[in-house]
């Protein structure tokens, strides 16, 4: 045994010394063309290699400043790769027949450049397929070169598309590690492969022109994060943390960076991602979410879940805002919200289950004379109906309360039943809260005066001149200034009746500049305005009514409002427009109706008035 044993240390002791002894014996530079030659046949391309080294366990040598030609099919212009340092493992055996067999390739610091053709081909498809037949039949045909391992470390990939006709995009501080791989199987789907991705401050409009992808139309930021990748048998797993800086959606600037700290997993033959773990920070809100996403059919098919606890409205509005939802995005909204949500079924419309609330909500901006609050307004989700509770809105001397259903809401034939309910309210006050809100409407409005409400509305939402409303309302002592007229109309009193699609004002006394009138006028259709009108006017200046319609000017851009699926269409948007961008409700009005009038006047160039 003692024997055996020096034997053993005598055959440890002759491979170390082989290990260290041998690389300083051996110039592995005398083989330099004969490595390069061998190198070229296997990775079918050109090979240019620099001052190269050797190691002896595992056997390997190292190249410094190797490069890669490209397919010689593909456009002339960058090499396929430039290596600052090359290591190569190779297998032992075939190394004492004098036979290079590629065990592994370790590239650092290389600069990659991926082409696809007009035919749709990438460049990297041919890497390894043999550049002339091969001289023994045992070696493996064009296309079979393969490595147990290729790993990347801190390169720079470069993408051009011809076939998109996208131009070139630089990647940079990419770490990659691929076992198994082989450039005859689809790559992505069978190729195992565990790595890292570095991103600083790549641009998200960058990527979109890169992948193609119209869900990231009309967002920008500037990302950075790493995010690690595993791939087993088409079965993909990430993680990592991803911060968007600089965040604008069509055009509004979010106002803070969003961060992605996630869990997921996707199966490349199904097309499922599974969300393991999801948290979102909104600035310092945080969200959660987590579930199963389906992209394989069209549309989507969602099974998630979020939630948020105690989180800060103020961060959720803005984003909201910005993608064109609920408020208007001049609005600074605060408060707290506790959400807990479970979406079911098409993306585009999901059916829910869970609730949320939101209390202490404060809305102001610049035109906004005083905030406008809600106390709380809770809204209860099933796959059947979105119920709020009876919230009130308040800014200044006015009180609104509000409660809302929404039914079949996934359907096309969602409905609402809706109720709105104020006393002796400022008239200039409940625009405010409607401004507040983003209802485009009453963009430009102002007044004063008091407006009492009682009014509920039913029907489909989808067809607003369907809507059956029924109630009352009184206007008192009210002035109203519309943008599509010079001078502003002056409501003495205005009793208001609703019925089916129709507002019914009766006892009417009004007066717009020298004109006084009364009686009583239906309004038919808010969509599309229709009005009957009985009416007795004391006098009517015909230059003043000439230029009682203010000019319209041309739209100077063009809306802003999203154009999202008709799922979201329910919530009100926040597309305010001014009247330089959309006709008022008045300049849409058409009807007939008769009126009185005691006297005409004209203006007459050097005359005084005088009845005509």
């Amino acid at each position: 045994m003692r024997k055996v044993g020096i034997a053993i240390a005598l055959i440890v002791v002759l491979l170390v010394a082989a290990a260290v002894i041998v690389p300083h014996v051996v110039n592995i530079n005398f083989y330099h063309n004969q490595i390069q030659a061998e190198l070229q046949k296997k990775l079918g391309r050109e090979i240019s290699l620099g001052q190269m080294g050797l190691s002896l366990f595992p056997p390997s040598f190292q190249v410094n400043n190797a490069i890669i030609g490209e397919d010689r099919s593909f456009p002339p212009g960058h090499p396929f790769a430039m290596v600052e340092k090359l290591s190569v493992s190779v297998k032992l055996f075939p190394l004492v027949h004098k036979q290079v067999d590629i065990n592994s390739l370790e590239l650092n610091r290389p600069h990659i450049e991926m082409v696809r053709n007009a035919q749709g081909k990438w460049n990297f498809a041919t890497l390894g397929a043999q550049t002339s037949a091969p001289a023994e039949t045992s070696q493996k045909p064009a296309g079979q070169f393969e490595l147990v391992k290729l790993q990347i470390n801190d390169g720079q990939v470069a993408v051009t598309d011809y076939q998109k006709h996208q131009s070139r995009a630089i990647y940079d501080h990419i770490d990659l590690k691929i076992t198994d791989f082989a450039p005859n199987r689809e790559f992505m789907l069978n190729t195992n492969f565990d790595g890292t991705l570095g991103m600083d401050q790549v641009s998200i409009s960058a990527a979109e022109k890169f992948l193609n992808s119209q869900a990231l139309s009309g967002i920008e930021a500037l990302v950075s994060g790493d995010a690690k990748l595993i791939n087993s048998h088409g079965k993909v797993a990430s993680n990592g943390t991803i911060k968007l800086e600089n965040p604008q959606i069509r055009q509004v600037n979010v106002g803070y960076p969003i961060m992605l700290d996630y869990d997921a997993a996707d199966d490349l033959t199904t097309d499922v991602i599974e969300v393991h773990r999801g948290d979102i920070k909104l600035g310092s809100t945080p969200i959660t979410i987590a579930g199963t996403l389906n992209t394989r059919p069209t549309p989507a098919q969602i099974d998630l879940k979020l939630t948020a606890a105690n989180a800060s409205i103020a961060e959720a509005a803005r984003l909201a805002s910005a993608f064109g939802v609920a408020f208007n995005p001049s609005m600074d909204a605060n408060g707290r919200v506790d959400a807990n949500i479970q979406a079911r079924g098409a993306a585009n419309q999901p059916s829910m289950n869970g609730q949320i609330t939101a209390r202490d909500l404060v809305i102001s901006g610049k035109d906004l004379p005083q905030p406008v609050k809600v106390n709380e307004v809770s809204l209860v989700l099933t796959p059947e109906t979105i119920r709020s509770n009876d919230f009130t809105a308040s800014t200044g001397a006015t009180s609104v309360t509000v409660n809302f259903a929404l039914a079949q809401y996934t359907s096309p034939n969602s409905s609402v039943n809706a109720s709105l309910r104020a006393a002796n309210a400022r008239l200039g006050e409940v625009l405010n809260i409607a401004k507040a809100y983003g209802i485009s409407a009453v963009e430009g409005i102002s007044g004063d005066g008091v407006l009492t409400l009682d009014v509920r509305a039913q029907g489909p939402t989808k067809n607003p001149s369907a809507l059956n409303f029924n109630g009352t309302g009184k206007v008192q002592n009210a002035t109203l200034k519309v943008p599509s007229l010079s001078k502003p109309i002056q409501i003495r009193n205005s009793d208001i009746r609703f019925s089916q699609n129709s507002a019914i004002l009766e006892n009417v006394a009004a007066s717009v500049g020298q004109t006084s009138a009364n009686g009583a006028l239906t309004l038919k259709s808010f969509a599309a305005p229709q009005v009957q009108f009985t009416l007795n006017a004391d006098k009517v200046n015909v230059t003043e009514w000439q230029q009682l319609v203010a000019p319209l000017t041309p739209s100077k851009r063009a809306s802003t409002a999203p154009t999202g699926k008709d799922f979201w269409s329910v919530t009100p948007r926040a597309s305010a427009q001014t009247s330089a961008d959309e006709p008022s409700i008045l300049s849409k009005m058409t009807g007939n109706g008769t009126v009185s009038v005691g006297t005409i006047e004209y203006d007459r160039p050097g005359d005084d008035q005088r009845p005509f």
